[in-house]
């Protein structure tokens, strides 16, 4: 889309070691492909930004990929646990690196906005409305689960 004008402005003072936490539903897992790690690899979809009412109704303009920042979380005295706090038993939870979301192509922009956590931030993409399977594959390869889902 060579007119689009992303509403989110990335944010690039994010030092690349900064861990990064995504919470993760137990059905875009496969647990008959375990990963180099021995735990069930992820699908695309861990990735998968909100629909577009579901975003207007957080208060984003546009989809996007809610995720947390880990040292948010240690300077706070908290557990990644707290981030499953509002899901059922069997979620997991996957980490990144900003670094690494910085290298996926075409390009995903990175914003802590602290809308419902201090810990809360956004991932989304930067030259269209949604992201693509491309990037949410190249999220995938970069993340790795740090509490595999049940």
């Amino acid at each position: 889309m060579a007119n689009y004008v992303c509403p989110y402005e990335s944010q690039e003072d994010l030092s690349p070691e900064l861990i990064l936490y995504r919470v993760v539903h137990p059905k875009f897992v496969d647990w008959t492909k375990p990963d180099h790690d021995g735990l069930p690899s992820m699908t695309t979809q861990v990735f998968q930004e909100n629909r577009p009412e579901r975003a207007l109704e957080l208060g984003y303009p546009e989809p996007a990929v809610s995720i947390a920042f880990a040292h948010i979380l240690q300077s706070e005295g908290l557990a990644i646990d707290v981030l499953l706090e509002d899901f059922d038993d069997g979620w997991g939870i996957a980490s990144l690196t900003v670094g690494a979301v910085r290298e996926v192509v075409p390009a995903v922009g990175i914003r802590h906005d602290r809308i419902h956590r201090p810990w809360h931030g956004i991932l989304f993409a930067v030259t269209r409305p949604r992201m693509k399977g491309q990037e949410k594959g190249a999220l995938r390869d970069r993340a790795r689960l740090v509490r595999s889902p049940r």
